[in-house]
């Protein structure tokens, strides 16, 4: 059985491929390693209280 053939427009460009084989990992380093590391930065510099909920809210 013949596949049918991908219309010439609808190709990926030779150019932009690697691009689009990387961008899975990028996507997923800056989820789950650059965000990380750059929250942890600000944490380390600002005051956070996790534990103390929605009571030490003022309004």
């Amino acid at each position: 059985m013949m596949l049918p053939r991908i219309p010439p427009s609808l190709r990926l460009s030779p150019r932009y491929a690697p691009y689009a084989l990387l961008a899975p990992f990028l996507l997923l380093f800056l989820v789950f390693g650059l965000f990380p590391l750059l929250f942890s930065l600000y944490l380390a510099f600002h005051s956070w209280e996790p534990t103390s909920g929605l009571g030490a809210m003022q309004y």
